[in-house]
């Protein structure tokens, strides 16, 4: 007989988070952090599911989220006094202050207006004339390089780091990096710069700074590394309008359309010898990191069947939105969307392959990574090329540059779309609805509706140079209306109630 004692973990306490999910509350040290030391008398922000607190003196003063205490059935000890956030705010500048972290989970929205408003009151923030935007990132952040200068150019400082470790005290790093000056406006492309608990966006909304969030990339992907909602009550932009709906059912408040635009380094002079090089192609097979990011997606194998015939047909493209109406996810939180997104990321392999393969009839320069060599045997890849320095070069000496619409982004547009106008360069794209934002005049000479038409067009017309006077065209429409100023002067109108620029987007008409 096993005379040996079993032992077994005492079962934590379950409550349903904001989300309604069940959760364990964690407890002991660890599930406190302290927000600042030395005061002789202890603030808790939080109670937790036991005694286990952390180490305080005679004088102690609590805060909870209504009703979570009643749920914990948790009886502090009589001497301590419960406090409101008004007397909070009094206290917090002098006393050890103590966070019971895993509860932003069960009331978040609490939480960060308590946080932010703890924070606002206590930092030197001061008021000036100066105009500074918080844009957090480097020379290798997407599209950092064209938004800084951009807004530069409209006369904003730019603040585009905190100090090492700012994620142990983001609030004061915040000041620390702005010299105590109240930011104007925060912008962060696909949330960079901000942490996932949210406590600088609750800052910046307890100071009454606005922050939009501009996702260049699938909104859902992005939105699966945040697990609190403080997301919902940002400034929120997208580049593919399909994207806005979707956004505003899953709880968000202020959602608008905002597509690329011209980088500024692209603008060239047309030249009267360029054009004259093979058709050009650029671009990855794979987005970087990407079968890490879809490692625990599975498609189902007679779905990506279905969707290959529809590939063949290409009467209904199997987009992520294909997909998303196939697979039903839970958008968020969490990261059940990525699975369509491994769904569409792989049809838009198959798209592009085609529609490469079509255009390599008329000659092809294609350059991007080794991918392609596995997926177009016997057709030369060239290495990848600066986008800052040689890509504007090869967008110009080419007879056109083929867009094709990522299906992750159905109805976007890419860089290019921008970009080798700008260049001195000619475009041909497939048909994406984003193409609207630009007049019909303009779009209709350059757009494919499949690749069995680029394959039967007459190379002729690819390269002839009546497009000279389309190309002035697309040039004037870019200059006038699709610059990053452009996009900036948007984001303004939207988030500081300046003048909003005639709306790029007829789908945005009705729009605020």
């Amino acid at each position: 007989m096993d005379d040996r004692i079993r032992l077994t973990r005492p079962k934590r306490r379950t409550l349903p988070d904001f989300d309604g999910r069940l959760r364990a509350l964690s407890s002991g040290q660890s599930a406190w952090k302290c927000l600042r030391s030395g005061g002789e008398s202890a603030l808790l922000l939080g109670l937790g599911p036991d005694d286990a607190w952390p180490a305080v003196g005679s004088q102690v003063f609590w805060l909870e989220a209504p009703g979570l205490q009643q749920k914990l059935a948790q009886s502090p000890p009589s001497a301590w006094r419960k406090v409101t956030l008004e007397e909070a705010l009094a206290l917090f500048p002098n006393a050890t202050v103590w966070l019971y972290e895993p509860g932003l989970q069960f009331a978040p929205d609490f939480w960060m207006h308590v946080l932010g408003s703890l924070f606002a009151a206590s930092l030197p923030f001061r008021t000036t004339e100066q105009k500074t935007a918080l844009l957090f990132g480097d020379a290798s952040a997407l599209l950092h390089i064209e938004l800084l200068e951009t807004l530069q150019r409209a006369g904003f400082t730019c603040v585009e780091r905190l100090p090492d470790g700012w994620e142990k005290h983001p609030e004061h790093a915040l000041a620390e990096a702005c010299h105590d000056v109240t930011p104007t406006i925060c912008l962060a492309v696909n949330g960079r710069g901000l942490d996932s608990q949210g406590r600088l966006f609750g800052l910046l909304r307890a100071l009454s700074i606005p922050c939009a969030i501009w996702f260049v990339d699938n909104p859902w992907h992005v939105l699966s590394g945040i697990r609190l909602p403080w997301w919902k009550e940002a400034d929120l932009f997208v580049t593919d309008a399909s994207f806005v709906p979707l956004l505003r059912q899953e709880g968000a408040k202020s959602v608008h359309a905002l597509p690329l635009a011209f980088a500024w380094h692209m603008w060239r002079s047309l030249r009267p010898d360029a054009g004259k090089e093979a058709p050009l192609f650029v671009g990855r097979t794979v987005f970087p990191g990407r079968d890490r990011y879809f490692a625990a997606c599975h498609l189902p194998p007679t779905l990506l069947e279905e969707a290959k015939i529809l590939l063949s047909e290409r009467k209904i493209l199997p987009d992520v939105h294909w997909w998303y109406n196939k697979l039903r996810p839970r958008f968020w939180p969490g990261t059940g969307a990525r699975l369509s997104g491994l769904g569409a990321e792989s049809c838009s392999l198959i798209n592009k392959t085609q529609w490469i393969d079509a255009l390599s009839l008329h000659g092809l320069r294609l350059v991007g990574d080794s991918g392609w060599s596995a997926l177009l045997p016997g057709k030369l890849c060239e290495p990848s090329v600066d986008y800052y320095t040689v890509l504007p070069t090869y967008y110009a000496q080419s007879s056109c540059v083929l867009a094709v619409t990522s299906f992750l982004l159905p109805h976007s547009l890419s860089q290019r779309h921008f970009d080798v106008w700008a260049a001195g360069g000619f475009l041909l794209s497939d048909p994406t609805p984003g193409l609207a934002i630009f007049p019909e005049e303009l779009t209709r000479p350059i757009t494919l509706n499949s690749p069995m038409e680029l394959r039967h067009m007459d190379s002729a017309c690819i390269a002839a140079k009546e497009t000279a006077g389309l190309q002035e065209a697309w040039r004037t429409c870019l200059w006038e209306n699709h610059s990053y100023l452009n996009r900036w002067q948007t984001i303004c109108s939207v988030c500081l109630n300046t003048e909003r620029p005639v709306s790029q987007d007829p789908r945005l008409a009705n729009e605020k």
